[in-house]
């Protein structure tokens, strides 16, 4: 099976070659512990195991001393040959910071020559104070590799996870893999002549994400990038969820946090033609469309006014 042979790509690999590698027996949980090289006292033994994740279409790889763990979420998608380093404990990715849009992660280019993107988890807020990057369980890597699966479903283009790298038991440092997604963040190209087709696809993303009843934690122009041909992708869905009672309410603070987003950058509102742009493609029906538009702009002068004199002293610094 292909999630199989994927799994079996990164144990075949030769900083591996010291490891036995694994019979896969359609899935199940298997290990084996041994000794990777002679003279190793018994507490570096390793404990190498496969098994499904709970993931769509995935599978774990975990390699563990006694004390230390580091488990690889492999999706379909073979990640071929990893860094020398990545699939060991305190691998620390170092690398170009990303392109604008995908903040804290590095690029990184894979053995195989082409260029992924290495995220790390962060808390924010205090709890990024207190915590940093130490994380109680592995849930938030887990739900993004989910959602992004049920995105593509849905016709949401969005950055293909390469794979997940959860490192320790109870404490754990996150991170996820994507592949290299070619094009500027939709806060680069926001007022260029074509901007127009560009926002109407835009919208017409997000469209289709609100209806498939995701909600995005923190969707602005930055988190999308365009690629050549025009086509958004969303990147950082990190803490997003499905459904729930307050879903519309919840589509429309999006859209405020965007304008809100782009005003801050630019200095300037969206312009009108570059709203209806946007709504062009969010909402098709006409009538429909200028009531929401209404709407918005109404909420938008009421919560952004009071931090535009902000924006604007912090410009001029």
């Amino acid at each position: 099976m292909a999630v199989e042979e994927s799994a079996r790509t990164i144990l075949d690999e030769p900083v591996d070659a010291c490891l036995r590698v694994l019979r896969l027996d359609g899935g199940k949980r298997l290990q084996r512990k041994h000794h990777i090289a002679e003279g190793r006292e018994p507490h570096d033994q390793v404990a190498t195991r496969v098994h499904r994740a709970g993931i769509i279409g995935s599978v774990v790889v975990e390699r563990a001393t006694r004390f230390r763990s580091v488990r690889l979420l492999v999706p379909e998608v073979d990640p071929g040959r990893l860094p020398d380093g990545f699939d060991g404990p305190g691998y620390s990715p170092v690398g170009r910071p990303a392109v604008f849009g995908r903040g804290g992660a590095v690029a990184l280019v894979w053995p195989d020559g082409r260029e992924c993107f290495v995220r790390e988890y962060r808390h924010g807020g205090f709890l990024g104070r207190v915590l940093g990057r130490c994380y109680l369980s592995d849930s938030v890597l887990r739900r993004e590799l989910e959602d992004s699966a049920r995105l593509a479903e849905g016709r949401v283009e969005v950055a293909r996870p390469v794979l997940g790298r959860v490192e320790g038991r109870w404490f754990c440092r996150l991170a996820l893999v994507t592949e290299q997604v070619d094009g500027r963040s939709l806060g680069e190209v926001v007022g260029d002549a074509c901007t127009r087709g560009v926002l109407q696809q835009v919208g017409q993303a997000c469209a289709r994400m609100h209806r498939l009843g995701f909600r995005h934690k923190d969707l602005h122009p930055g988190n999308v990038i365009v690629r050549g041909d025009g086509t958004p992708v969303v990147l950082d869905l990190g803490g997003g969820s499905w459904g729930g009672a307050h879903a519309d309410t919840a589509a429309k603070a999006s859209l405020l946090r965007m304008a809100r987003w782009i005003e801050k950058h630019h200095g300037q509102p969206v312009s009108v033609p570059e709203a209806l742009g946007f709504l062009s493609g969010y909402e098709p029906e006409r009538g429909a469309r200028h009531a929401l538009m209404r709407e918005l702009a109404q909420d938008y002068e009421r919560t952004v006014g009071r931090h535009r004199l902000t924006w604007r002293r912090s410009s001029e610094r």
